[in-house]
């Protein structure tokens, strides 16, 4: 190829190759804005606990944790409240490469983990008093715990960092899967509770 190409100045070459560049970067700032699109979708899913709207945002659906308004009413609108008043995001870096992005976000989230915490060990004393409870009941038991504990502390608010993949597919940007940081600020700490719960009775 180098032979067939002697007779060019290097000087056309060089302009040649300043004009490639030049509308390689063109395309970037619209791939980068279509990148931020999908992240801003993302988090306004987790700001609404909209599970529709974040699983059209992921490559792998699956990945996504979320307590349903059917199995748990309660629960599921007080973490939709939480989220809805103290859920913000910041984009700190945002690049791309290809059909490859990352991005990093700084998160601030209300983390509700102690409250239901308290309500599991709560509800755990009130099954074993009552063990023929109907399982509806001891829903609205939980709910009621929730709300009790949630009524005597402010909910913390804490910030995470949080690393994003995306990758383009179907000329799409899809965020790869929510990792277990974010499906712990999405339900604002219940997955921490829950682990914690089990871990503690595990040891008895």
């Amino acid at each position: 190829m180098k032979k067939g190409f002697r007779w060019i100045p290097a000087l056309v070459i060089l302009i040649l190759t300043m004009l490639f560049s030049a509308a390689a970067m063109a395309e970037s700032p619209g791939e980068e804005e279509k990148v931020r699109d999908t992240v801003e979708k993302l988090c306004s899913g987790i700001q609404n606990y909209d599970a529709q709207q974040i699983s059209s945002c992921l490559k792998n659906p699956s990945s996504l944790t979320y307590v349903s308004e059917e199995n748990a009413p309660y629960v599921n609108r007080f973490i939709r409240e939480n989220n809805k008043q103290m859920f913000r995001y910041t984009v700190r870096e945002l690049s791309v490469n290809g059909e490859k992005a990352a991005v990093v976000l700084e998160i601030r989230y209300p983390n509700a983990c102690d409250i239901f915490q308290k309500a599991m060990d709560q509800l755990f004393l009130y099954s074993m008093s009552k063990p023929e409870v109907k399982t509806e009941k001891a829903v609205r038991k939980f709910g009621k715990y929730i709300k009790t504990y949630a009524q005597l502390v402010n909910i913390p608010v804490r910030s995470e960092t949080v690393s994003l993949s995306l990758t383009k597919t179907g000329g799409e940007w899809k965020v790869g899967r929510m990792n277990k940081k974010m499906n712990l600020i999405l339900n604002d700490g219940y997955p921490r509770a829950v682990q914690n719960f089990e871990n503690s009775y595990d040891k008895e």
